[in-house]
């Protein structure tokens, strides 16, 4: 059985390359690897920072929907005068059309006149211009500080009645560089008003333990009010990319020292800094690519280097202003881990801007004063970077031989041993109390404060569990898996507005975000009785990790409570194929939400797809 069309009022968003045809006759593949990058570099990531949803790619064509026209229209500028602003060699002028209508929905698709009024509109439009109808111009009308240009009515074809269409004025060349809006001084108690940082590699060994794969997040379908779509954290000066180092000398240190580098950096509340999970992405592109799919002013990039001593020798890329320029430092060598970490640390920040230069100010002292321990744990990053989870749990081990007490490597080995997300639901319980089991006393690191918090869920200590996420993202203000295992734990508390802005800022920090941030989404979207967006959250995991089971779990309440029996009945075959000890008691185990009818529900859809067992 497959889902019915439903209908919901959206901003439509439609673009194309200006003279594709043209361009292809005279350089096939040239043209078709540039439409590719500024569909992957500029277009989706804007669309996607602007609250919008990517429906599909046509060959040079893109179709969109925003939950407002507003951010439509500011998607549609950004992307323009950032299309514009390429030289002109390498320009592919776009022509964008808006329209707010009605639209179906149907297999992952859209569909209506509301569309096709938007594709017609968007041929209005001049080469490197956006053109809105009159039902999106009312929208946007004296409500942003944009100049629009009446163009008049059009019979455009298939349309039965004339088309009256606006242009939006000068500020595709004139806006200033943008960032995603600030949030509101009275919300600083629950999404700190301070720089995106990124602080840790947890999110590093999820990715490796699920088989996450690097993947733009997509906004969740929704209405959100003006309110909602202005509670987004506020960003520092400069936001920066720190790339996986280079090894010229092959010791295996190259990723896991760059991740290092960040962790430190990302104390800062002076920068704005990427996570690895993000800045690692796509190595193949160039660092002006990444910058522009990432929203960064700066890209750095190092190669480990030296016989006697390894040192890095560093590339600045400064994105800032109107110039980009390198700035490239040599290399320094250090006798070990620690002393060659802290040396790259402060040449970066004497040569970033930063409005405290002082390199001793705001660098912690690292989790160990022993070099060779520290010289594992950078091991175990770089093999769990390469999914190489056999010799990265190795590595953590003769970290911990060497200095017991290192918090990150016992939360990281914690972590894995839990496999929330894609490990056999029907022995998580078993596998959370064992992690908890590793953990130091108390719990000094992220990682450790995170096993500990799924702990406490896992022993239905809710207010235990909320109060640890609450002192850990307040310690740890910057720390992406710090805001989604908040959102999670506010889920479980039926908190959920709480939960979805905790949700969203761990997306800002993290903005190619990993599996399980999906699943999470899935989860508190269904409890919120949004199946649908539900469905295409938990889409979105499975496509980054097939084995990702909760997840999975969702799905098959979704499709169940929507009516799609036969669908929901085939997904759970998959699910209990992998898990043959799971039933609606191993489930209930799992969802102990602090609302009977949220735990309920999940439990009636499992039932309508033919999960036995009694809860």
């Amino acid at each position: 059985m497959t889902l019915k069309p439903k209908r919901r009022l959206a901003a439509i968003f439609v673009a194309d390359v200006f003279e594709f045809s043209r361009m292809m006759a005279e350089d096939e593949a040239g043209t078709l690897e540039r439409i590719l990058d500024q569909q992957k570099t500029v277009i989706a990531p804007e669309i996607e920072r602007h609250d919008g949803r990517v429906i599909k790619l046509m060959g040079d064509g893109v179709l969109a929907v925003f939950p407002s026209v507003i951010s439509a229209v500011e998607a549609a500028a950004v992307i323009q005068r950032r299309v514009n602003n390429v030289a002109a060699s390498k320009r592919l002028k776009l022509r964008i059309g808006l329209n707010l209508g009605e639209v179906m929905i149907a297999e992952r698709d859209i569909y209506g006149d509301g569309v096709n009024v938007a594709s017609r509109i968007e041929a209005l439009a001049p080469p490197g211009g956006v053109a809105l109808s009159a039902s999106a111009h009312e929208q946007v009308r004296n409500k942003i500080p944009y100049a629009f240009e009446d163009f008049g009515t059009h019979t455009v074809k298939n349309i039965p009645d004339p088309v009256q269409v606006y242009l939006l004025g000068q500020e595709l060349t004139s806006i200033p560089k943008t960032l995603p809006p600030k949030v509101a001084k009275s919300a600083q108690a629950t999404l700190v008003q301070r720089p995106l940082i990124w602080a840790s590699s947890a999110v590093l060994v999820l990715a490796a333990v699920l088989g996450a794969w690097l993947l733009p997040s997509l906004a969740p379908w929704g209405n959100p009010t003006a309110e909602s779509a202005a509670t987004q954290v506020e960003l520092g000066p400069s936001r920066i990319v720190v790339r996986a180092f280079t090894d010229s000398q092959d010791t295996g240190l190259a990723v896991g020292l760059a991740e290092g580098v960040i962790a430190e950096l990302a104390q800062r509340p002076d920068l704005v800094v990427i996570a690895p999970h993000s800045s690692f992405a796509r190595p193949e592109i160039s660092d002006q690519s990444i910058a522009a799919q990432l929203g960064a002013d700066f890209v750095i990039s190092g190669r480990v280097e030296g016989r006697t001593g390894l040192g890095v020798a560093l590339d600045i890329l400064d994105l800032s202003g109107s110039q980009q320029d390198y700035l490239r430092l040599p290399a320094q060598p250090q006798q070990d881990m620690l002393s060659l970490q802290a040396a790259v640390v402060r040449d970066l920040l004497k040569n970033l801007p930063s409005p405290n230069n002082d390199a001793s100010s705001g660098v912690p002292i690292p989790t160990t004063q022993n070099a060779n321990a520290y010289k594992h744990l950078i091991q175990a990053r770089s093999y769990l970077w390469a999914d190489n989870q056999i010799e990265a749990k190795q590595a953590l081990q003769n970290a911990l031989v060497l200095d017991p007490a290192m918090g990150e490597a016992r939360g990281l080995l914690a972590m894995a041993h839990m496999d929330l997300f894609s490990g056999a639901l029907s022995g998580q319980q078993q596998r959370i109390t064992e992690a908890q089991l590793m953990l130091s006393s108390p719990p000094f690191s992220r990682q450790e404060q995170q096993v500990a918090i799924v702990a406490a869920l896992n022993d239905d200590e809710g207010e235990t569990a909320l109060a640890q996420a609450q002192d850990m993202v307040a310690t740890y203000p910057n720390y992406a898996d710090g805001y989604a295992t908040l959102a999670w734990v506010l889920t479980f508390r039926g908190e959920q507005e709480q939960a979805t802005e905790a949700l969203k800022t761990a997306n800002q920090l993290n903005p190619l975000a990993p599996a399980f941030y999906h699943a999470i989404e899935a989860e508190l979207l269904f409890l919120v009785g949004k199946d649908e967006a539900a469905l295409t959250a938990a889409d979105q995991a499975i496509a980054m990790d097939p084995s990702t089971q909760r997840a999975r779990l969702f799905r098959v309440a979704a499709l169940a409570n929507d009516g799609a029996f036969d669908d929901a009945a085939a997904e759970l075959r998959i699910l209990t194929e992998r898990d043959r000890n799971l039933g609606l008691s191993e489930v209930t185990d799992l969802v102990p939400y602090s609302d009977p009818a949220a735990a309920q529900r999940i439990l009636t859809g499992l039932r309508l797809a033919g999960l036995n067992g009694n809860p």
